[in-house]
């Protein structure tokens, strides 16, 4: 099943509290949040097992959602918030704590070159996810956060 939504919510954390209510989240899921950052999309409600990456070392603990620790099928649910801007060359930016802060200081140069990137970190989510269970359930839930290129 595909859920878009297009409405907006005043933050990513009332995005949260609205997926658990409409059970697209579960107190009690295995859940991995594979971009955590500052961990803004669980200020407001998170599930007992979240387990939480990020390549930077000082949010996270260093890994990165191209490539993923756990074994196929790990988690319930998936968050998923890539970086969705290729900034060209940032030898002459004015920007750098903007760069750092959103996981762009080493993302792709392009918009084509981004999309890959993008791409493959949605393979790994998708592989961590638990696989439909024919008449049981619908399989692992992938909450993906996107926005149209600027």
């Amino acid at each position: 099943m595909t859920v878009m939504a297009a409405t907006p919510w005043r933050t990513n954390g009332d995005l949260v509290v609205s997926c658990f209510e409409l059970g697209y989240l579960g107190d009690d899921w295995p859940t991995a949040d594979v971009t955590f950052g500052k961990g803004v999309w669980w200020k407001k409600r998170r599930p007992v097992d979240l387990v939480c990456h990020d390549v930077r070392d000082d949010r996270g603990d260093g890994v990165s959602f191209l490539d993923l620790p756990e074994d196929d099928g790990t988690y319930r649910a998936v968050a998923y918030d890539p970086p969705y801007v290729s900034t060209g060359t940032r030898s002459k930016t004015t920007m750098p704590e903007f760069y750092d802060a959103y996981g762009l200081v080493e993302a792709p140069r392009t918009p084509a070159e981004l999309q890959k990137f993008i791409n493959r970190g949605l393979e790994e989510v998708y592989r961590v996810l638990e696989p439909p269970k024919r008449g049981v359930h619908r399989g692992g839930i992938a909450l993906v956060k996107c926005q149209d290129y600027v």
